[in-house]
């Protein structure tokens, strides 16, 4: 089976579908690490995520992700939404790491 470019895979897919897969991503990330998180549907208001920390209340997530590109980049939100963290998804990054994923509190992302 021939390595996957994920460059070229991002091209053929919609937004729709990169962005879902993103929060299937991040959803998984947190569940393996001991934080129970679960996408939410489509028609949910604010986030794609909830989690459940140990012994904290539901955290809202919302997920951003964009293609990885040198220089300055920006990731958007609308800062109307109401979440609790802010999860942001690199993708077509270069090895040996092809994806990358950062969680920050929306303290933090509105600054």
């Amino acid at each position: 089976m021939s390595e996957l470019n994920l460059a070229e895979t991002a091209k053929d897919d919609t937004t729709k579908q990169m962005g879902d897969a993103c929060e299937m991503l991040v959803a998984a990330e947190l569940t393996l690490a001991g934080i129970p998180a679960v996408e939410v549907p489509d028609n949910w208001p604010d986030c794609g995520l909830i989690a459940e920390p140990r012994n904290r209340p539901l955290q809202r997530v919302s997920v951003k992700s964009r293609t990885f590109k040198k220089g300055a980049a920006v990731v958007a939100y609308d800062v109307r939404r109401q979440f609790d963290w802010l999860a942001i998804v690199l993708l077509g990054c270069e090895k040996p790491k092809p994806r990358r994923f950062s969680i920050v509190p929306r303290s933090i992302a509105d600054v």
